[in-house]
């Protein structure tokens, strides 16, 4: 069943709560950390279906989803999933292909920079460096 809470939606692959889990057959690590791993995999399958099925707007909530859990590198928890997530994203993405033309400035006490995102280097990992 699928779980949608703050405009975002997945499909949880097990219990969400330590009462509801067996610990019989769930190994004591999964007791304070549920990894999101399976959950990232199936996220994706259904980002695919809908894409497929041109529910659109069914999967914005999942595409949601799936961008909160990148991590700072862009990718997921593991090579799979990583594919998967990245395979639907970039389906998603290209329903919307146009031109793309962004400026971010970014600016902290003493600090000013400036990135720019063009379609050429979108999926490219922009970084600065600053001062404190």
């Amino acid at each position: 069943m699928a779980v949608v809470k703050d405009d975002k939606m997945f499909w949880p692959s097990r219990p969400s709560t330590i009462s509801e889990r067996n610990p019989l057959t769930t190994p004591w690590f999964k007791f304070y950390e549920k990894s999101p791993l399976l959950d990232i995999e199936i996220a994706s399958y259904g980002l695919l279906h809908y894409i497929e099925t041109r529910n659109i707007a069914s999967g914005l909530p999942v595409l949601k989803w799936l961008t909160s859990k990148r991590n700072a590198n862009g990718g997921f928890q593991s090579t799979q999933d990583t594919v998967l997530a990245l395979q639907a994203l970039s389906e998603y993405g290209t329903l919307f292909s146009g031109d793309l033309d962004l400026r971010l400035d970014v600016t902290t006490y003493n600090f000013t920079h400036t990135l720019t995102v063009q379609k050429t280097d979108a999926l490219v990992l922009k970084s600065t460096e600053t001062v404190l």
